[in-house]
This record gives structure tokens, sequence and C-alpha cells, in this order.
């Protein structure tokens, strides 16, 4: 398991690469989501074929498991037509 603590382009432009050899990576980095969307969906797609960990849900909602409750609904047939919600504690204070 790779736990990538950092907020550094290096190691999500090798997340890929490290789920193809099975090795599970969680991190609360932006970067992946952030960056190209070839890196993310190359990530996603190596975790798919290998059947690694990919858990990147720690930097949207304060680490609610919002992702994941959305895939489940999507995968069960529901249909969303709308999201609200304050999901940064520090746009937030931007914000105000």
């Amino acid at each position: 398991v790779l736990v990538d603590c950092t907020a550094g382009e290096e190691l999500p432009d090798r997340y890929a690469h490290l789920l193809v050899h099975h090795i599970n990576v969680v991190t609360p980095n932006k970067r992946i989501q952030a960056g190209g969307a070839d890196r993310f969906i190359g990530a996603k797609n190596a975790a798919k074929q290998t059947g690694a960990a990919f858990l990147y849900e720690t930097s949207v909602g304060a680490g609610l498991p919002i992702i994941g409750t959305l895939n489940d609904l999507i995968r069960s047939g529901d249909e969303i037509t709308s999201i609200e919600a304050v999901l940064s504690g520090t746009l937030s204070f931007i914000f105000n």
C-alpha cells in the first residue's frame, strides 16, 4: 500500500504504474483529480484492471464517502439530478 500524503505532482504521475503492479494507493493528494483527465482515468483503469485499491476520496468533502455513495446510487439505478453541499472548510472560509 502506498499512502501518498504529499501535495506534489511526482507521485500522482506514478499511480497508474503502481496500480498495474498491484500496489494499492490511498491519497488525499488533489493533483490526481485536478491534473489531466488522462492521468486520472489511467489510474482508475489500472486499478480496475488489477483489482488494486485506488482510494482518493479523502480529498473530497472532508473525507466523507461522497464519491462511493454517489457511485452506489448510480449503480442501483437512481438518477441524481443535483447535489448541494459545502464540502470544503477552506473554501467556505475564503468565500465568507
